[in-house]
């Protein structure tokens, strides 16, 4: 699956269905979690926000996040909900890395409750949406899915380190992160 266009912001008020995640409630194996992170941290520096190293571990994977303190970072005006739904997409990247791996469609917003990233981007949208929005959701899955596609490249390498070493590090930060340019409505 190749998602070169970003959604559009008719999507933040489009009516969705949830969907059931294909991959099941079981644990994942460690290169299952590899491709996750990754997708993470190839969001993250989209986002102007990096990853300085991920660790995998028999229970998973930990991220460690460039220093941030959201309660210092003021919070610009967002009428459209468009800036919420992309700072919540960095929580569904690792999703959108899992799905773009396993060659897996999107059908619509895939819903994970009990899963950390859906709980911090269900928090980050509440706010802006209210409660379970599905809307901000669809369009967070969507900007994801898409600039991973854009940089595919790095979420290969970034995972294929994960698996040979066990761990990641970004050795310079990037000066600016490239952002994929929105093209129109997006392929499904």
């Amino acid at each position: 699956m190749n998602i070169r266009c970003a959604p559009d912001l008719t999507d933040l008020r489009r009516v969705w269905a949830w969907q059931a995640c294909p991959f099941g409630g079981g644990p994942a194996d460690l290169q299952a979690v590899a491709w996750h992170e990754a997708g993470h941290a190839v969001y993250a520096r989209w986002i102007g926000w990096g990853m300085r190293r991920i660790e995998l571990h028999d229970s998973g994977g930990v991220c460690f996040p460039a220093p941030f303190d959201p309660e210092a970072t003021p919070q610009p005006e967002d009428a459209t909900g468009e800036l919420r739904a992309t700072a919540a997409g960095l929580f569904h990247a690792g999703l959108a890395a899992e799905l773009l791996h396993a060659g897996l469609p999107w059908r619509g917003p895939i819903s994970r409750p009990q899963q950390n990233d859906h709980k911090r981007a269900e928090a980050m949208l509440c706010p802006g949406f209210g409660a379970r929005t599905i809307a901000g959701h669809a369009y967070a899955q969507l900007l994801a899915l898409h600039v991973l596609s854009v940089h595919w490249g790095d979420v290969r390498r970034i995972a294929k380190t994960l698996m040979e070493t066990g761990a990641w590090t970004l050795e310079t930060p990037p000066a600016r992160p490239d952002r994929a340019a929105p093209q129109g409505r997006h392929r499904r």
